[in-house]
């Protein structure tokens, strides 16, 4: 029997743009990550644009951006059928039940592509941005930038980082989404998106001291408030701290 093999493109010469100063220097352009913004940003750079296939994953330094691969996902099913199959929208809009369908759809095009599908294993080679949480992405990026000698003009530097929002979504767009997002994730989407979560998770977990800097003394107050002491407070906080990274870890 022919063993089964996951739809993969990993063959697809996805979107890139290569910096023409330092030229082992790449990003990535992820869709449903600012891509539109991004993709902006390096060519007012006037990085060249390339693709996966020209990438040397054991020398070239890639980056790019991410955010939750459900969150992402979703938005990527949404901007295929609001943009590329719009005669297909008013199936849903209006009609509750019927989302329940569209949620079980793995991909409509390419915006719903898991990063596996895109990248295979060399996502891993990536050094992931991601938009979604605390971290200052424009500034993690200037940093890159800095540190590989890319320097930046006034100019572009301050559109970099007064620029705000590019294709934002409109009402319609985002009540689409909000609306296939409350949907309970069926289980064959998760199993879609496992190496994204896996992946995700690697990324936006901390380091430990970092983890226990920014929640420790809040969770401390927490567990005293609820009659705990301090030792006890204590023990929990340390287990917690430990056992929420290896769990988010453990698959990976």
């Amino acid at each position: 029997m022919q063993k089964f093999e996951p739809l993969l493109d990993h063959h697809v010469p996805w979107l890139c743009y290569r910096s023409t100063k330092n030229t082992k220097l790449v990003y990535f352009s992820c869709n449903k990550c600012a891509s539109t913004f991004y993709d902006a940003f390096f060519k007012k750079l006037n990085w060249i644009e390339t693709n996966t296939q020209e990438i040397n994953w054991s020398d070239d330094y890639v980056f790019s951006y991410i955010r939750h691969p459900l969150v992402r996902h979703r938005k990527g099913i949404v901007e295929g059928i609001v943009n590329f199959f719009p005669e297909m929208k008013s199936v849903f809009v209006g009609h509750p039940e019927r989302f329940r369908f569209l949620a079980n759809l793995t991909s409509v095009e390419a915006h719903s592509y898991s990063l596996y599908r895109m990248l295979g294993e060399n996502a891993k080679h990536i050094d992931w941005i991601p938009i979604d949480t605390e971290l200052d992405h424009k500034q993690y990026t200037l940093n890159i930038l800095t540190a590989h000698n890319e320097n930046i003009d006034q100019e572009t530097a301050t559109w970099f980082t007064k620029f705000n929002k590019a294709n934002e979504s409109t009402a319609k767009e985002i009540e689409f989404f909000n609306q296939l997002y409350s949907i309970k994730t069926p289980p064959e989407i998760l199993r879609y998106l496992d190496f994204d979560i896996c992946l995700y998770n690697k990324v936006t977990t901390p380091p430990p001291h970092i983890f226990a800097g920014k929640y420790y003394a809040k969770r401390i107050h927490e567990l005293l408030n609820q009659g705990l002491s301090q030792e006890e407070a204590e023990k929990i906080v340390d287990i917690e701290i430990y056992d929420n990274i290896d769990r988010k870890q453990e698959k990976c």
